[in-house]
């Protein structure tokens, strides 16, 4: 017999490099024998996994995101099997992109401005934004897309100026990253008179601007700003297949103006490249993988962002297996 409700699996967590032991509490005549198994391949002793007491311990040292799964304690003697399951989930503390340095931005007024939260965690970590301390409305001007990961600002003022703060929160911890903001405003014809002994600090961002030392006034240019919302490119195919082991390429070919910036989910969650065998190449039109897993297949979407707004395209992937059988 085993000690514990055998019927339900046991629902574990510990925080990524932390410890967790499970335990296997067998008896019988004769003494059972005891297996662990992890997604039903047996068990084996590692850097970080040890198998203690004859089985009746197993114990995670420093734990990995791979030790995320099922483990199956089986206790088999000649009168008979029992096993008691547990579902161990690795919590993994939020990580920004550049969370631990300072971003500067600094734009003319009423051009876009667009601030980044990249950010990864288990489980997906919620954001909020914050300007000068204080949490942002979008009823103020903002945008918040992509489930937090992006704040835009599609015509930015003067009084946007200051300091934001992205901060991502999980149950396993959280994590902050801080933009400074600066929002330069333009001289209007008539606002001010200069004279020889006056001084003026001027942003130029056209090169055929001039301006004149006689007491006179700036010019000040005229620009056009035309907004085009994001449109994908459609490949035809809502769902692809690939061999595990094998490669395949996502593509994701977006137009507007401004060119918008590409994001890719899996699963309704960012595509985590941290462990190298995604990748997200040509600013975010073409998504990598190298050798496909099983646990890859799902579905992708890529996400085209820009001031004037935003659009989707889902492509479902299946990974079949190829008949080996790896432990």
């Amino acid at each position: 017999m085993i000690e514990g409700d055998l019927a339900v699996p046991l629902n574990k967590q510990v925080v990524i490099a932390h410890s967790l032991t499970l335990e296997c509490k067998a008896a019988g005549n004769p003494p059972p024998v005891l297996t662990w198994l992890k997604d039903g391949v047996p068990v084996k002793a590692s850097d970080n996994i040890r198998i203690e007491a004859g089985g009746k311990k197993l114990e995670i040292t420093g734990a990995l995101e791979v030790d995320r799964g099922q483990y199956i304690c089986v206790a088999t003697s000649v009168a008979g099997e029992k096993e008691i399951k547990y579902e161990v989930d690795v919590l993994v503390p939020p990580a920004i992109e550049g969370g631990d340095e300072m971003s500067y931005f600094i734009v003319m007024v009423n051009n876009l401005l667009e601030l980044d939260c990249q950010v990864t965690g288990s489980p997906p970590p919620t954001i909020m934004w914050l300007k000068d301390g204080q949490l942002i409305d979008e009823r103020d001007g903002f945008k918040i897309l992509l489930n937090g990961y992006k704040l835009v600002i599609a015509q930015a003022q003067v009084s946007d100026t200051g300091l934001y703060r992205c901060v991502a929160t999980n149950t396993a911890g959280d994590h902050k990253k801080e933009f400074e903001v600066t929002v330069h405003g333009m001289l209007k014809k008539g606002q001010e008179h200069f004279t020889e002994n006056s001084f003026m600090h001027c942003f130029i961002f056209v090169p055929s601007l001039t301006s004149f030392f006689l007491p006179s006034f700036l010019p000040s240019p005229l620009f056009f700003l035309n907004l085009v919302p994001p449109t994908i490119k459609s490949s035809g195919l809502s769902e692809r297949a690939v061999v595990r082991y094998k490669p395949i390429t996502l593509q994701c070919i977006a137009n507007g103006i401004p060119k918008p910036s590409i994001t890719w989910l899996k699963d309704g969650q960012p595509v985590n490249t941290a462990q190298g065998n995604l990748k997200i190449q040509s600013s975010g039109r073409v998504l990598q993988i190298a050798k496909a897993l099983m646990e890859d297949a799902g579905r992708y979407t890529c996400v085209a962002t820009n001031a004037a707004g935003e659009t989707q395209q889902h492509i479902q992937l299946h990974v079949h297996g190829n008949g080996i059988f790896t432990s």
